[in-house]
């Protein structure tokens, strides 16, 4: 068996410019106007929780289950454009071996980070979370702070991606992606987050 030499930001790519501009400027007038919920992590019990310790940011769930016609569209047109660009980045690993069929989505979430607000160094894979597959929009990057680091399991060394407006980051949600978002110094943060499996 032949073992590659591989890194882990190897596992880690890029896709620039996936919405249209002016899809882009729409939705985030949107979201400026939207009412965002407080963000919750699983605590130690399984069930979700606010704890702004570890997670300060304001959550809006897209669903296609919502009586909002609003969610209900941003949600298909997001799940469809991330829906694609999971199965580019399935099959750039699996050199076109396989057929990859169209990935479960099963949460996408618009986050609004606000002066101060972060996540820290977290996974994204759990036992009440069986994801495969994590997903970062970045909606602007008309902000400061709040960057999106990984860093390497033990600590020892970190990646920065650049903020860059309309970029999608892809990357396995396993113990091996540890990442955070900085504190928000100015501005206001807006991204989508997504998961597959």
């Amino acid at each position: 068996m032949e073992i590659k030499n591989t890194k882990l930001n190897d596992y880690i790519k890029i896709f620039d410019s996936i919405v249209k501009e002016e899809t882009l400027e729409n939705f985030i007038e949107i979201c400026n106007n939207h009412n965002f919920e407080a963000g919750k992590i699983v605590g130690k019990n399984g069930k979700n929780i606010v704890e702004q310790n570890t997670r300060k940011t304001d959550v809006w769930a897209l669903s296609n289950l919502n009586s909002s016609l609003t969610t209900v569209h941003w949600y298909n047109f997001f799940q469809k454009v991330f829906g694609l660009k999971y199965i580019e980045y399935m099959n750039f690993f699996s050199n076109n071996r396989v057929g990859i069929s169209v990935p479960n989505i099963f949460d996408i979430q618009v986050l609004k980070y606000k002066k101060n607000f972060y996540y820290k160094f977290h996974v994204d894979q759990s036992a009440q979370n069986n994801r495969q597959w994590s997903g970062i929009f970045f909606v602007n990057d008309n902000y400061k702070g709040g960057d999106l680091i990984f860093s390497t399991p033990c600590g020892t060394s970190e990646i920065k991606i650049e903020k860059k407006k309309n970029r999608l980051v892809i990357w396995p949600s396993n113990f091996m992606y540890p990442h955070t978002v900085l504190p928000v110094t100015e501005g206001i943060r807006y991204s989508i987050v997504s998961w597959a499996q």
